[in-house]
């Protein structure tokens, strides 16, 4: 309940002293809500009664408008502030009538201002002076604020709920200085109250003169603030970074306290061991940069890839690779075999990603040397081919009728490729130069495919696939850059389709993706950017954005919306649905069921402890009936990745130190020789669809499509039978 003002009058004042009364609602507190009361404003002084008749007694209250300030609300009400410290006192105030709100407030005004300058100067010709003072002072105040970042301490800084207030009480002013300006203009337009006294119209034409001035400076002085304020949160966002600075160089610092402590302990209760890079006992002198030819002897990294005669000192590896190459057939096998859904878990880890990539802020990941403990026991030439883990999404669109209804199923393809990564933030194994896979699949999909590393500076990965149906390839490239907080991976190469029976060549780049929380916190991956998807044959586009994680979004997360445009820019479908779940479609602005064209699969039983593996992702490393005839440069074959898959860390990290070393000592004899290598499987062509462009595209043997598997079968026995790889 607000407290009832005292009356600092002892008479209620003369009729010749009143300049305005009447009746109005005022608040008085929750119980009661608005009471009716008698209000005389006379001398700057708002008195008021409980009714007119008791103005013959003392007043319940009064209220000097000298520094008071009028704001108005919405309806017919208005609040007078005192604005006093001494005294602070609030008049909640409603009028009968919107015009009659205006009047109580424009004669307020004039009495408020009348009063102000009865203190100050009464002469109506040193109104505008003081409106120019009012002007200089609101343009010093803005130079007034210019202060060093040395100068400023943390005592000074405005708060966001201050600067706020502050900005609003300017505003406030700025309001009710035109508000008066108004009311004033209404009463020499309309004549109202002013009858046929001079004096009086004298007066309210002062006050018009006065309230415009007081509206600029008020204006100016609010401008001022602004600008005054802006400084500060410069200043402020300034003294922000430091301490951001100063938080990551601590956070730096204790992280090599901790491996210090960590390979203190590891090596008291493991003497006698040699191989450094042991679990929990990593440092930065352990992994060294891979462009130094002459760091012998330390963890090399599995991106100075040359596919080489690595471990030619264990015999078991190179008996099976003969094996293999001898029990090659002509043709592969096709038999539907039983596939594995179970590997063995993925250890614990005590290794600090962030010992290992504090330095390596803004390099490209392909060059940060890292042990196997982050990586998961695929290599990207493996990784490459889950791309067609949804390949009937492919098949069902060979079939359908229109170019645009074969564009929706071919953008929820391209989205098919990320679902299996949501959960993925292990490292696949960079391929070695000459490194290869093959994928057979005909029996269970209806496709094959084989991929080859083409290239390791800059690192270049090749696909192609066949089906009855459609041929796809794409030359896979990145650039990869730590940010510190995250890592940002964005492909660059470029990804192929084309459907036999209609001829559509489609072409399209991934977009980027992002692992977040590198320094503290989990792991966790998106997708996010523009796709284009072109249809070379027909002019159809598809624009597809991925929608980034905003924390202030109410939208679903991971979504992906696009629509699907003819060679005319007519829309025909809009598609909608997220990257790690699914895909529908609907007719360009048809509020129709939304049709699936691509759905997730049923993840595997514990998967988050078999590296997040989807069901496609756990039989790459299997080696069946189907698998018999690969080459021996394959990645089944590769000893540090199946190491890794058994949960033998130890033995992978220096099987990979030891097949790092042996590929440096082949790439520096070809260096000496003078030779380039030259990919077995693929050729550097012109791309077919983007003129100017180089792309290595898979070799067809003397043009023929017939045979060409069989082709590549007999020449991998003869040109690979001495490249002894593992």
């Amino acid at each position: 309940i607000k407290p009832t003002a005292t009356c600092t009058m002892e008479h209620d004042p003369p009729q010749s002293d009143v300049f305005k009364q009447g009746s109005l609602l005022k608040w008085t507190n929750y119980m009661q809500g608005f009471r009716e009361r008698w209000f005389v404003l006379a001398k700057g002084v708002l008195s008021y009664y409980r009714t007119r008749e008791e103005m013959e007694q003392s007043c319940r209250g009064t209220l000097v408008l000298r520094d008071a300030r009028i704001v108005t609300e919405i309806g017919n009400n208005f609040v007078i502030y005192t604005g006093s410290k001494t005294d602070p006192q609030n008049f909640h105030l409603r009028a009968h009538s919107e015009i009659e709100r205006q009047d109580w407030v424009t004669a307020l005004e004039l009495a408020k201002h009348q009063s102000q300058r009865t203190k100050a100067t009464p002469s109506v010709t040193h109104l505008l002076p003081e409106t120019e003072a009012l002007l200089q002072r609101g343009n010093l105040s803005m130079l007034d604020d210019s202060a060093s970042d040395d100068e400023w301490s943390e005592d000074e800084h405005v708060t966001g709920t201050s600067a706020t207030n502050s900005l609003a009480q300017r505003l406030s002013q700025v309001q009710s200085a035109h508000e008066t300006l108004v009311g004033c203009s209404a009463c020499l337009q309309h004549g109202t109250g002013l009858a046929s006294d001079p004096a009086l119209l004298a007066a309210q034409a002062a006050e018009l003169q006065h309230s415009a001035g007081a509206l600029l400076a008020a204006s100016n002085e609010y401008m001022a603030e602004m600008t005054a304020f802006q400084k500060r949160w410069q200043r402020l966002l300034r003294l922000n970074d430091n301490k951001r600075k100063q938080l990551e160089e601590t956070l730096e610092s204790l992280a090599k306290d901790k491996l210090q402590l960590q390979r203190s302990a590891t090596r008291a209760s493991r003497r006698g061991r040699s191989f450094p890079a042991q679990e929990g006992e990593i440092s930065d002198d352990e992994f060294f940069d891979p462009d130094d030819d002459d760091a012998s002897g330390s963890a090399g990294p599995d991106d100075d890839a040359d596919f080489c005669d690595a471990l030619e000192q264990q015999a078991s590896n190179e008996a099976r690779a003969a094996a293999t190459i001898a029990s090659a057939g002509a043709v592969l096998p096709v038999e539907n075999v039983s596939r594995r859904s179970v590997i063995p878990p993925r250890p614990q880890s005590s290794v600090s990603l962030w010992g290992i990539m504090k330095n390596c802020i803004g390099k490209d990941l392909s060059k940060i040397p890292m042990p196997v403990n982050f990586n998961e026991p695929l290599c990207f030439t493996q990784r490459l081919t889950e791309d067609l883990e949804y390949s009937e999404v492919l098949d069902a669109a060979a079939e359908l009728a229109t170019s645009q209804e074969r564009m929706v199923f071919v953008a929820a393809f391209t989205v098919s490729s990320f679902a299996s990564l949501v959960n993925r933030t292990g490292k696949p194994f960079n391929p070695l130069l000459g490194e290869t896979f093959e994928l057979d699949r005909r029996a269970e999909r209806g496709y094959r495919a084989i991929v080859e590393q083409v290239s390791h500076h800059p690192p270049i990965c090749c696909l192609h696939a066949e089906s009855d149906k459609w041929i796809f390839w794409q030359e896979f490239s990145m650039l990869s850059k730590f940010r510190g907080a995250y890592l940002e991976v964005v492909p660059t190469g470029i990804t192929h389709l084309i459907f036999k029976e209609s001829g559509d060549h489609y072409t399209w780049t991934k977009v980027p993706t992002y692992i977040h929380n590198i320094i503290v916190g989990k792991l966790w991956v998106e997708q996010a950017g523009d796709m284009e998807i072109k249809n070379h044959t027909t002019g159809d586009t598809c624009q597809l954005k991925y929608a980034a994680y905003s924390y202030f979004s109410s939208a679903a997360q991971r979504q992906v919306t696009g629509k699907v445009k003819d060679c005319a820019g007519k829309a025909h479908f809009d598609i909608q649905g997220t990257w790690d779940n699914t895909i529908g479609y609907v007719p360009a602005g048809a509020k129709a069921p939304v049709q699936t064209a691509w759905a997730k699969g049923p993840p595997l039983a514990h998967a988050d402890k078999m590296y997040g593996f989807s069901r496609m992702a756990i039989t790459l490393n299997e080696q069946t009936a189907t698998e018999h005839g690969c080459a021996p440069t394959d990645s089944r074959f590769r000893p540090d990745k199946n190491q890794m898959e058994v949960a033998e860390w130890d033995k992978a990290n220096q099987t990979k130190h030891l097949l790092e070393e042996a590929q440096r000592r082949r790439r520096k004899a070809m260096e000496a020789a003078q030779q380039v290598w030259r990919p077995v499987w693929f050729a550097l062509q012109d791309d077919p669809v983007v003129p100017g462009r180089r792309v290595h595209v898979y070799k067809v043997c003397e043009g023929r499509e017939v045979g060409l598997w069989q082709t590549h079968e007999r020449q991998m026995r003869a040109v690979l039978r001495g490249r002894g790889v593992f």
